[in-house]
């Protein structure tokens, strides 16, 4: 019974607010009629586009939002596959630089034995002659 009473009371209330703003003329009742036959010959879409399009105007957020670019990563030494060893001499010349850029499967493949050499660790053949700037493989 408490609920229903309840419920009377809040209905009542709305109610007289509604009475008073007609009375003191701040709700103008011929724009509301207009607004109601507009929303009423919009299709389903039209209804949800146009609330969205409010609630955004509404929202302070979109108004403040910074969008910065995303950060581009650093591209280090041997991070990427610069080319197979042939490409890497050519391009970096010294045997210290073509080791820098080596990927890690590269550097598992080749190692450097003597000064000017670098030998395939598998076959233990020389892949590159420093001193004749010879490419074996």
């Amino acid at each position: 019974m408490n609920k229903i009473a309840e419920l009377i009371r809040r209905a009542t209330q709305s109610i007289n607010q509604t009475k008073i703003a007609f009375d003191s003329g701040s709700v103008d009742l011929e724009k509301m009629l207009q607004r109601h036959e507009e929303e009423k010959n919009k299709d389903e879409s039209t209804k949800i586009h146009e609330k969205w399009l409010r609630k955004i105007k509404r929202s302070e957020i979109a108004t403040k939002l910074d969008v910065k670019p995303a950060k581009k990563e650093k591209q280090f030494p041997g991070s990427q596959f610069e080319g197979n060893l042939q490409k890497l001499i050519e391009k970096y010349k010294t045997i210290d630089e073509v080791f820098k850029h080596m990927t890690l499967g590269q550097l598992q493949k080749y190692s450097v034995i003597e000064e000017n050499k670098i030998v395939n660790i598998k076959s233990g053949n020389v892949a590159y002659d420093g001193n004749t700037g010879e490419i074996f493989e």
